[in-house]
């Protein structure tokens, strides 16, 4: 899994991006779009998340699960929860991109 770095990719993935998984009991939101740069970007809310250890420690999760495996677009996951992501949530969000 490569980060994505790029601002205008990033930028272009949060307006044009077509969602692809927003169902309500979920607290994920994936955005994608087909580009020349390949990555996922990971965002946490600092409103469900005030201290950047807990943030840092969503992301990590998220990117332990998505470990391995290679994007083929430019992949936004944003976290919309107050508890930490479940190992289940992380497998059906890694089966449901790649």
């Amino acid at each position: 899994m490569q980060s994505l770095k790029h601002k205008k990719t990033i930028n272009k993935i949060f307006s044009a991006g077509k969602r692809i998984f927003n169902k309500s009991p979920y607290p994920l939101i994936i955005s994608t779009i087909d580009s020349d740069i390949k990555g996922i970007v990971i965002c946490v809310s600092k409103k469900n998340f005030k201290k950047a250890v807990d943030r840092n420690k969503v992301k990590r999760y998220v990117r332990e699960g998505l470990k391995g495996k290679t994007a083929e677009k430019a992949i936004a996951i944003i976290y919309n929860s107050n508890k930490l992501p479940d190992k289940a949530l992380i497998d059906q969000v890694s089966n449901l991109i790649f």
